[in-house]
Parts: structure tokens; sequence; C-alpha cells
């Protein structure tokens, strides 16, 4: 116990985010261009390292927009309770290859975070498809080769409150560094 408290004051002193005790911003530009929310549309302001199959590639990372699905989407699903009062999102997120000598799959949406007016979202993982699909929505492809240069949009649903609002799409940058946030708000 005595070990966490010390990792986690010790990790708050170190991380790049904090302050020196005259109250200075340790922060660089960068850092404070990392932490400012993005409108959607806007790329990320630096480039994503993702990991697969053992080689590293970085990836320009842009949420393009959100589609509002309706509670009857959720039927499909079935009639688990836990989807009473629920709708689906669809969430859209364009992808550059910026600097691959050559990888499979990137799988950004498993880094993607919704947030909405009274909570967070739940990535809706499916096996299958459902009808309510927009035709334009296309799931990530986890055998496509990227090259650098090359793109895609991924889309997938979330699941929400019947009565919220999207907010904010958030891209996890690892334990070390907050998420990249995008005001969904309009």
């Amino acid at each position: 116990m005595a070990f966490a408290v010390l990792g986690a004051a010790v990790l708050t002193a170190c991380s790049p985010g904090a302050t020196n005790s005259s109250g200075a911003d340790g922060a660089g530009p960068a850092a404070e261009a990392a932490t400012k929310t993005l409108a959607l549309g806007q790329p990320s302001p630096e480039d994503q390292e993702i990991s697969r199959y053992g080689k590293t590639a970085r990836f320009s990372i842009t949420p393009l927009k959100v589609k509002a699905g309706s509670p009857s989407d959720v039927r499909e699903l079935g009639n688990d309770p836990k989807y009473a009062n629920k709708r689906l999102v669809w969430v859209y997120v364009h992808v550059r290859d910026v600097g691959a000598r050559l990888s499979r799959g990137p799988m950004v949406m498993t880094d993607l975070g919704v947030e909405t007016s009274v909570g967070k979202a739940t990535r809706l993982i499916l096996i299958g498809d459902l009808s309510s699909r927009p035709h334009d929505c296309v799931g990530e492809n986890p055998d496509l080769i990227w090259r650098k240069g090359d793109s895609w949009t991924s889309c997938e649903p979330y699941v929400i409150d019947a009565n919220a609002k999207v907010t904010k799409i958030t891209y996890f940058q690892g334990f070390y560094n907050d998420p990249l946030e995008w005001s969904a708000s309009r």
C-alpha cells in the first residue's frame, strides 16, 4: 500500500503537466497544444504511434463526425434490459499513415472514446452487422496492409442513453499522456 501511494506521488511529480513549487508549468508549447480541445475534422496535433505484430507505425487521426441513430436500432441486439432507453451513435474517424514502413491493420478505434452529456459511451463490438449501420460506415480491417501515405475512414457504433448528446470524442495516448479531445458539441 505504501509503495502504491509513493508511486502515485512520484508519477504525479514527474508527469509532464505537473507544476513545480513556484507554480510555473513545466509543459512546453507542444504539450499545451496536445491538451487543447480540437474540433471535429481537425487532425491530431501530433502523430500517434500504434504498435501491432511487432511493428510500430505513425498515424494522423481525425474524428470526422458522429451520426445519431434511434432507439429502434438497438432492438436488433435483442430484448436485453441493458439496452432499454439506449440508442446508437456511429463515430467516423479518418486515419492517415504518416510514417510506416509497412504495417498491418492499426486498429485505431480500440483507443477511441465517446463522452456524452450524461457519461461515457460504450463501444459496441459486434459479431456480424446491424441493418441500421449507415451505408458509408465501414469498420476497420485488421488485415489491411498499410504503407506511408495510405488513408482510411473507419466507423464504429457506440451505445449511449437515448436522450444524451455526444459532447466529446477522445483518443487514448497511453498511460502517461492525457487523451486527445475533440468537441462534438455544436
